[in-house]
């Protein structure tokens, strides 16, 4: 069912009977295609394909900025997936560049960190070590002790 504010109320039924989940907001216009969405703290993130990010209001879908071109002198493509850690958002290009972004409400770059090759796969967690695969290498970083 869809309400005229944009809220949608879908039957579902698992065996149980029929079971309610509301949905509190939708976009169709706030999906990528390769990389997923991430929500970190009350934000909601979303790095499109060809070099732009959004974030928007997790719970209400009301939008803090709309898509943010990532590189503004070259474009940049992702098929990785975006990570967040300790208030930032990490972001992996297609060339291996890892662009690094305030968490929050406003856009904000901070800094560009380059692995030298092209990197197409999702980074990995593994006990205290993040994993990132370019072409060539693989990268283990972790705090220092």
């Amino acid at each position: 069912f869809q309400a005229e504010d944009g809220i949608r109320d879908q039957p579902r039924s698992r065996g149980l009977g029929d079971v309610y989940k509301r949905q509190v907001w939708y976009d169709k216009r706030a999906a990528p295609y390769n990389p997923s969405t991430l929500v970190y703290g009350d934000e909601f993130y979303t790095l499109f394909d060809f070099g732009f990010l959004a974030c928007r209001d997790a719970r209400t879908g009301r939008v803090h900025y709309d898509k943010q071109r990532i590189n503004a002198d070259k474009p940049a493509g992702f098929t990785a997936s975006p990570w967040a850690y300790r208030g930032h958002l990490f972001a992996l290009s297609e060339a291996g560049d890892t662009y690094v972004f305030a968490a929050g409400k406003k856009y904000g770059l901070v800094r560009v960190n380059k692995t030298g090759g092209m990197s197409m796969a999702n980074p990995a967690l593994a006990g205290d070590r993040l994993l990132i695969r370019n072409q060539t290498h693989l990268f283990s970083i972790r705090e220092k002790r």
